[in-house]
């Protein structure tokens, strides 16, 4: 299975679409992709999960670990888009939609944070990976 990671960083928030698996092949693609924003300065994410078709406990667990490396820094990791039942039910299963601020309506509130739709401004910055592996639970 591939998964697909872009980011782009706007008013000081950086938004990351996923398209595909966050699993056990795609964990450390994840984590070091949302490691890099970190590194980088880029403290406050949204994960957009509106086109992730599968995820399991291991890569619930990659972003648990990039929140908590987000919150140390001064940060968060919140997720959007979870409103499609393959996020949503692990998210309420595990009680992880608490922490990791979820935006779908069933299961919680949306975080209060800075605009990020619509077209990417000149000065924004934006980049993308592609991971290929097998799906895993």
């Amino acid at each position: 299975m591939e998964l697909a990671l872009f980011a782009s960083t706007r008013s000081g928030v950086t938004t990351v679409t996923a398209t595909g698996a966050l699993d056990l092949s795609t964990r450390s693609d994840v984590s070091t992709f949302l490691s890099g924003q970190l590194d980088r300065g880029n403290h406050r994410l949204l994960l957009d999960m509106s086109s992730v078709t599968f995820l399991s406990c291991a890569g619930l667990s990659a972003l648990l670990t990039v929140e908590h490396r987000a919150r140390r820094g001064g940060g968060w990791l919140r997720l959007i888009g979870t409103d499609k039942r393959v996020t949503r039910r692990v998210l309420e299963l595990t009680g992880t939609h608490t922490v990791l601020g979820t935006t779908c309506s069933s299961i919680a509130s949306p975080p209060a944070v800075a605009a990020t739709s619509g077209p990417t401004p000149p000065s924004a910055h934006v980049e993308s990976s592609r991971a290929e592996g097998a799906a895993s639970l």
